[in-house]
């Protein structure tokens, strides 16, 4: 062994330093390349469940910022609603899908109204509490906008249930769909069946659950072929639309007073069931039989969706 082998020769750096350095370059390089594999996997899906989230995300050098892990994620899941305006559009990241729990909005009805000092639960139904409700969710289509979705998701969960029977619910969802005009980028839109009731008047209701809704359906389908409908997609650029929902015939009725203009495709899922009633099966059956060219009765897992 060379006991010099350590020291300077000629004023140049050591064999062993020049080997250290070597190792660590090699391990460097290493490290940055297994970093850029697997942050791609690591960040596919980003789930925020707390309001602080947002700030640790998109703010100063988080994950969601410019040239960081955020620019491979695919699927942004929000169940807790962003609260505040965020400096987003600076960041350009892109994140194609964005999935939203829609009962969590529950957290904006106890806000106090600046004006009569009410909660927004107890203002009723008045143009001031349907213009703070609006302005509760800017944020989230503002995030929406800047992170260019080009598909959203409206969904119930079971820890933030909504109640179709208060008109608190069918204000906040009404500017929802209304806000859905704004964003020129999405063109897929996944919607609950429950939350698209909650806009539809009672009548509705009855004609999906009366045992005479097969009947019902063909009249509508008679008058919509030969008057087309207004529906609540008219002025957005959506052009796919999926409703989940496990009640065939409101799903058959959803389908049916959702052709808008731009709408190209119609999916349905959430109701294979292994125990679904005879005639739902029945009525499947013929669907399949002559497939309107519109609508998909999609058998995959609403949640892959």
């Amino acid at each position: 062994m060379d006991m010099d082998a350590d020291q300077p020769r000629s004023g140049g750096p050591s064999n062993t330093l020049r080997l250290q350095r070597s190792l660590a370059a090699i391990a460097c390089l290493v490290n940055k390349s297994w970093y850029t594999e697997t942050v791609r996997y690591l960040y596919q899906t980003v789930i925020i469940s707390r309001p602080s989230h947002y700030v640790s995300l998109f703010t100063g050098h988080g994950p969601m910022h410019v040239g960081n892990p955020g620019e491979h994620t695919k699927l942004l899941k929000l169940v807790t609603p962003p609260r505040s305006s965020l400096p987003l559009c600076v960041h350009r990241t892109v994140v194609p899908y964005i999935q939203f729990d829609f009962g969590s909005s529950s957290v904006f009805f106890d806000r106090v109204d600046s004006f009569s000092g009410r909660t927004l639960r107890h203002l009723g139904r008045t143009t001031e509490r349907i213009s703070a409700l609006a302005t509760c969710s800017v944020p989230l289509y503002q995030l929406a906008m800047c992170l260019e979705a080009s598909k959203m998701r409206l969904f119930v969960s079971e820890e933030h249930p909504v109640d179709g029977n208060d008109d608190i619910w069918q204000d906040l969802i009404a500017g929802h769909v209304a806000a859905l005009r704004m964003m020129a980028n999405l063109q897929h839109l996944v919607l609950d069946a429950e939350l698209y009731l909650i806009l539809l008047p009672a009548y509705f209701k009855t004609w999906c659950q009366t045992d005479m809704w097969i009947q019902v359906l063909a009249a509508l389908k008679s008058e919509s072929t030969a008057k087309p409908m207004a529906t609540f997609f008219d002025e957005t650029s959506v052009s796919t639309l999926t409703l989940i929902g496990a009640h065939v015939p409101t799903l058959a009725f959803l389908a049916r007073i959702s052709r808008a203009p731009k709408v190209t495709e119609i999916n349905l899922a959430g109701w294979n069931k292994p125990d679904i009633p005879e005639a739902w099966s029945s009525f499947l059956k013929e669907e399949r039989a002559s497939p309107d060219p519109l609508c998909n009765w999609v058998e995959t897992d609403p949640n892959s969706l």
